[in-house]
């Protein structure tokens, strides 16, 4: 066993300087074994050795043939870090050649050695050389179940059909007028219901002096073609006509692209404001869904409420993010006027079913809360509440202010 250099310079040319001043190149690997010799230009140029280990925190230098006091000569700048040097065991032959010769068997089985280590390791230990899922450690959140109830969510919806409404082409456009009678305010989802075969085209839809919705619509398929395309929300604020116009961008009444009609469907004020972080869940009037022909969210500071609950196949919902499940009294704020207490509301909360009697609070604006007990939420994500009627009595049912879920200790 010999003495061989390891060496740890800055640059490639203090390496070789150093391996040179030891004698390293020529008594440990013989004299075909020599620094490479390089021009000045070609010096700063070329990539590292694989010697200069830290090669790539090394700054660039100026190098300059006057430095040497020669034109023939050459010398660099010198170094501001030492070269590090290292002594490692090698094994040698009497034969240098057949040193190199066992040297490169070796590497050679070393490497294939390394490069099936994995696949070895995998079939020992059961395991695999696939890298880990990066999103394996989220779990996927289940579904909540559905209502016990039957509901209907086309109610409150209406379209406008494309033969009722008027169709004027243009060079590469056209448009389509309605005349709108509306019945109920609020605010509503639009949507285009079409067939295309093209990959996509542009679309507006502008409704009374409502902000334009723009969107693109893109090919259609026989399995969704009764599906709308969502272009936006609108706030309708009185009943009465509105004008109602489509803006494509290209012929729209033609086999490559047919338009159909435009789909109005009841939408909320606002989003939910999913679980606080003292676990409580609060479903305020505007928030909710009303699929009805007359209830609807009253904006009104001194109300604030869904009103307009006179017939009884009108509802409301809400659909809300659970982070913490587990169990939750449920309290629904209402109010009642004198005349028509008496009306049975179920509250329908995923795949429960709590019912109970509106009682007078002196006004349906004057708010009072019922406890109906203590209820689950046992799904993290999407889970859905209702409130429907199941027997109305008088001449409106009740107005609602809020519903409130608080986690139980």
């Amino acid at each position: 066993m010999g003495i061989s250099l390891l060496v740890w310079a800055k640059d490639s040319w203090s390496a070789a300087k150093a391996i040179q001043s030891s004698g390293g190149y020529d008594s440990a690997f013989g004299s075909r074994w020599r620094p490479r010799q390089e021009s000045n230009l070609y010096l700063r140029f070329r990539k590292p050795l694989f010697y200069p280990l830290n090669y790539g925190d090394r700054k660039s230098r100026r190098w300059h043939a006057k430095e040497s006091g020669s034109s023939g000569s050459f010398r660099p700048v010198p170094e501001r870090f030492p070269i590090r040097i290292f002594l490692i065991p090698v094994l040698r032959s009497k034969s240098q050649s057949d040193t190199f010769r066992g040297m490169k068997s070796t590497f050679l089985l070393l490497t294939a050695l390394l490069i099936n280590l994995p696949t070895i390791y995998g079939q020992e230990g059961s395991t695999t050389n696939i890298p880990p899922d990066p999103f394996g450690g989220i779990e996927d959140e289940g579904k909540a179940a559905d209502f016990t109830l039957k509901v209907d969510r086309t109610r409150g919806a209406f379209v406008l059909d494309a033969k009722d409404g008027s169709y004027h082409p243009g060079s590469h456009f056209a448009n389509w007028v309605w005349n709108m009678k509306l019945e109920r305010w609020g605010n509503y989802y639009a949507g285009l219901i079409y067939d295309s075969v093209s990959p996509k085209l542009g679309v507006q839809l502008k409704v009374g002096n409502e902000t334009p919705l723009k969107s693109y619509a893109p090919r259609t398929n026989a399995l969704s073609n009764d599906k709308p395309l969502v272009l936006g929300s609108v706030y309708l604020p009185a009943t009465g006509e509105y004008p109602v116009m489509l803006l494509t961008g290209d012929q729209s009444n033609v086999p490559a692209f047919q338009v159909k009609g435009i789909h109005f469907s009841p939408a909320p004020e606002s989003e939910p404001h999913g679980q606080s972080i003292d676990g409580t869940i609060l479903l305020d009037a505007k928030s909710a869904t009303t699929y009805a022909e007359m209830m609807r969210y009253e904006p009104k500071p001194e109300k604030d409420c869904l009103g307009y609950w006179k017939l009884k196949e009108d509802w409301a919902e809400w659909v809300f993010d659970v982070s913490a499940p587990g169990e939750f009294e449920l309290i629904v704020h209402y109010g009642c006027g004198s005349g028509s207490e008496g009306s049975r509301v179920a509250v329908l909360l995923n795949d429960q079913t709590v019912e109970f009697d509106v009682e007078d609070t002196g006004g349906f604006q004057s708010w009072t809360e019922i406890k109906l007990g203590s209820v689950d939420l046992e799904v993290k994500g999407e889970n859905r509440l209702a409130i429907v009627a199941l027997e109305k009595k008088g001449a409106a049912i009740m107005d609602i202010k809020k519903v409130m879920l608080n986690p139980v200790p």
